[in-house]
């Protein structure tokens, strides 16, 4: 807990953890990682919360589906589509 002895003053404090995007493959580790450390009296860490916002949590599925919600809501037509197939073959 390095960080505890650079910075006194958050100890004992509410540890929140976020991020967006690639956040969505890191935060879900740290928080495990740190639960597992209080959980075992490793760590003084007192984490509260974690949250990710739009996470890239799998960059394959997500770049070969994001079409799949605007044109469920009409966004995007057939006219789109020849170049959305090219795309995901390009993936």
């Amino acid at each position: 807990d390095l960080l505890y002895k650079k910075y006194p003053q958050f100890e004992g404090k509410d540890l929140y953890l976020t991020g967006e995007s690639y956040g969505g493959k890191y935060i879900p580790r740290y928080s495990y990682e740190l639960l597992r450390k209080i959980k075992d009296k490793e760590t003084r860490f007192n984490l509260k919360a974690s949250l990710v916002g739009d996470p890239y949590t799998a960059p394959l599925t997500q770049r070969t589906h994001m079409h799949l919600v605007p044109e469920q809501l009409n966004i995007i037509d057939d006219s789109n589509m020849a170049q959305i197939a090219t795309m995901e073959r390009r993936c």
